[in-house]
């Protein structure tokens, strides 16, 4: 029995030793593989992430506005879209954008695509496209996006315009707000009536 006892506790011990063994090979392989991948990757390139408009923290360093003061009735007659990019963090890196433009809409005077140097934070600048095809007379959205590499974290946002604003909910909804904003001050804008005159307006106190 001793014997069996002291073999079975010899083969437990060369499995025990077999196994850590093994399981420190594969562990500094795998560190070795990870720190091998981290010091050879490359700095995201530009072209691979600027114009996907990124959820999270990337969008509170972008921002990205679009007006379009004069819209045509006349989809043959032009309209200019100006769009405003104004970076929200210093980078030091170039700043690309690109206007889509619906099916219909065709550019006639500015870059469809370009990029901004020497682009400095809460600084905004401004980039402007004539386009035909797009008129109040139909429904069409243009769309601007831009985006740039911060740090090593790129960095995106996108806007759009309509050629009919007043068919978008945030339009009705900022309308109906104005409206019952003026309804309020009206109501309230006692200016043209005097103190004295308020108070001759009191009821008169019995003695």
């Amino acid at each position: 029995m001793s014997t069996k006892l002291k073999m079975y506790k010899n083969h437990i011990l060369q499995f025990f030793f077999v196994f850590t063994a093994m399981f420190g090979l594969g562990y500094a392989s795998a560190d070795y593989l990870i720190l091998s991948s981290v010091d050879g990757k490359q700095s995201p390139s530009l072209t691979s992430l600027l114009f996907n408009a990124k959820m999270g923290k990337s969008l509170s360093f972008v921002n990205v506005q679009l007006e379009a003061p004069d819209i045509a009735d006349n989809p043959n007659d032009e309209t200019e879209i100006t769009g405003y990019i104004t970076l929200l963090k210093s980078s030091n890196n170039i700043v690309k954008y690109q206007w889509l433009l619906p099916e219909g809409v065709q550019i006639v005077d500015g870059d469809i695509e370009g990029q901004l140097e020497g682009v400095y934070a809460e600084d905004p600048v401004e980039v402007s496209i004539i386009v035909k095809g797009y008129s109040n007379n139909e429904k069409k959205l243009v769309t601007l996006t831009a985006g740039t590499v911060i740090g090593d974290t790129p960095v995106s946002n996108v806007a759009l315009i309509s050629s009919r604003p007043e068919d978008s909910q945030e339009f009705i909804a900022k309308q109906k707000f104005e409206v019952s904003n003026a309804d309020k001050i009206q109501k309230l804008d006692l200016s043209s009536e005097s103190p004295q005159d308020l108070r001759s307006q009191e009821p008169k106190i019995q003695r």
